[in-house]
């Protein structure tokens, strides 16, 4: 998190923005604070709450070196802080850095279109997949694909020529139901 040195420089940092951003620097110049009275004392009860503000955290909870450059150590995040440590595998991830993979890719030519588009699926893993069609407003207009395709590659051809010329959103759900993609569509 940038601090290196341990916890209490970071609250330290965040307690000095909070004095500033409340006026405890003016009134260190010899400006008055926001709750003084003329003629009473200009050490007002806002400022000294102010300053005594704390934030709980008054000692490091990472030692010091006792060599130069006298830093902390920084966290390992293997601590209890750091939660638990992942050792399995899931065949449902993909690559290196632990992505998911979608059950479902889709893409739509042409876009714009007058009286036809198609749809191409890249399909990971075979399940029953529904492109519903959505105006801007998010009414349902139509459901222009549903059923069950295997792992592979699927081209579906829509007829448009009934549907009103704007734009629309169509949406890709999986056979859970679960919204997969979302794309929109131009038509002229």
């Amino acid at each position: 998190d940038g601090f290196p040195n341990g916890r209490r420089l970071e609250d330290d940092v965040t307690r000095i923005e909070l004095q500033a951003v409340s006026g405890v620097v003016l009134a260190a110049i010899g400006l008055w604070y926001d709750d003084f009275n003329v003629g009473g004392n200009p050490v007002t009860t806002k400022l000294l709450n102010v300053l005594s503000y704390t934030t709980g955290v008054e000692a490091n909870d990472v030692a010091f070196s006792a060599t130069f450059p006298y830093v902390a150590e920084p966290h390992r995040g293997t601590s209890a802080c750091g939660g638990p440590v992942f050792t399995g595998t899931n065949d449902g991830f993909l690559g290196p850095i632990g992505l998911s993979q979608k059950a479902v890719m889709m893409k739509n030519y042409p876009n714009p279109f007058t009286t036809e588009t198609t749809f191409e699926f890249q399909v990971n893993r075979g399940t029953n997949i529904t492109v519903r069609i959505y105006d801007v407003q998010g009414k349902f207009v139509t459901t222009a694909y549903s059923g069950f395709q295997p792992e592979g590659e699927f081209k579906y051809t829509w007829n448009t020529a009934s549907l009103m010329s704007g734009l629309y959103i169509a949406n890709l759900y999986d056979g859970n139901g679960n919204l997969l993609q979302s794309g929109k569509l131009v038509k002229p």
